[in-house]
């Protein structure tokens, strides 16, 4: 629930800042959101995977 919680304050505090900036450092932002969105969506769906793997996989007698 932490967890939770704190995703929630930065996801406000992003929103806050990027409503705050002036439209140049939005143009800009919006720019290297769009340059770096596919890689960091592809990181984030090989995290969950990784995540559901480990969830619904056994655990193996390595050790």
């Amino acid at each position: 629930m932490k967890h939770l919680l704190l995703i929630l304050i930065v996801a406000v505090v992003v929103y806050a800042a990027w409503n705050l900036a002036s439209p140049i450092e939005r143009r800009h932002g919006a720019r290297l959101i769009t340059r770096h969105a596919l890689r960091l969506g592809a990181i984030v769906a090989v995290v969950l995977l990784l995540l559901a793997a480990a969830y619904y996989l056994p655990a193996t007698g390595i050790l």
